[in-house]
């Protein structure tokens, strides 16, 4: 038996099973024991890190196979497209992925004219062969567009560089907890290294989630009341200053409660607490329609 090496980055390809998942599995193993082998490249584990991780510690015996890759990004390619063949995958993992992808086959470059192994060639009309762009080719295989394609490989780029400061703040953004669009990314993956350590620290201690909600809400509220000297954006028939601040004390009660459930919601497996949790948000709708009917 090889001494399985496990990859930090290959590892954080694979999502995260949930407990309920997870138990599954280990039950599924200790039962029946390990019939799909793990999978390996020099040793180094790129498929199977749950089936390893539970067999390892339960001591149940298991295959390895292994594959041939000239190098460590067509490793990575082939992690990728295997998770992207089998995996629900949130829309953050599957930009990741195909930035991933892309820029993985970028750096495959083996010549000047900017060709590699992946390259493909198309002919016009019998003149001589053109290449295709790797952006061009992905996005026939992702069904995408080119333009996305490259959009994405700076979107794995500023979620990489977050990782390598903190995987956890990386891991919540892959898996939905702390949800950044694709253009808040793309503007993070031309932010010194530095800047982004610190936002990777405040994703992981939850600030950054915060200060995105406040910075909404004041965005929202300029909407309302007129800095002075802007002009009059309060008209007769707007809400007032009064009827603003309430709407602002309602809206923000209401940002922090999807805020707090957002980040609860993904470890609730018991059924018995999803539906306590249920009838909790269904009297809480019942009060606001209350309120919204003594309004007229």
């Amino acid at each position: 038996m090889p001494n399985i090496i496990i990859d930090g980055q290959f590892k954080s390809l694979m999502p995260e099973l949930d407990k309920a998942t997870y138990a599954s599995l280990e039950e599924n193993l200790l039962q029946n024991g390990c019939r799909d082998a793990v999978v390996l490249w020099k040793d180094i584990l790129i498929d199977g890190h749950n089936r390893y991780e539970i067999c390892t510690q339960h001591g149940i015996p298991y295959e390895t196979v292994e594959k041939d890759f000239n190098s460590r990004d067509e490793a990575l390619i082939w992690i990728i497209t295997n998770q992207m063949a089998r995996r629900n995958l949130t829309s953050a993992q599957l930009s990741y992925f195909r930035g991933l992808h892309y820029n993985a086959e970028k750096r495959l470059i083996t010549n000047a004219n900017g060709n590699n192994q992946y390259t493909e060639v198309v002919r016009h009309n019998g003149a001589q062969p053109e290449t295709q762009s790797t952006a061009a080719r992905l996005s026939t295989i992702y069904h995408v567009s080119p333009r996305t394609m490259n959009r994405d490989s700076k979107v794995a780029l500023a979620i990489s560089t977050i990782g390598e400061s903190s995987p956890e703040a990386m891991r919540m953004i892959l898996s939905g907890n702390v949800r950044l669009d694709k253009k808040e990314l793309i503007d993070l993956s031309a932010t010194p290294n530095q800047e982004l350590s610190e936002i990777a620290s405040k994703i992981e201690d939850g600030s950054y989630k915060k200060e995105k909600a406040k910075a909404r809400e004041e965005k929202r509220l300029g909407s309302l009341v007129s800095p002075e000297g802007q002009g009059n954006l309060i008209s007769p028939g707007s809400p007032s200053v009064r009827v603003a601040a309430g709407i602002e004390s309602l809206h923000t009660a209401i940002i922090k409660l999807t805020n707090d459930l957002d980040s609860v919601l993904p470890n609730i497996t018991d059924p018995g607490e999803k539906s306590a949790l249920k009838d909790e948000i269904s009297n809480h709708i019942v009060l606001l329609e209350q309120l919204r009917a003594r309004l007229g």
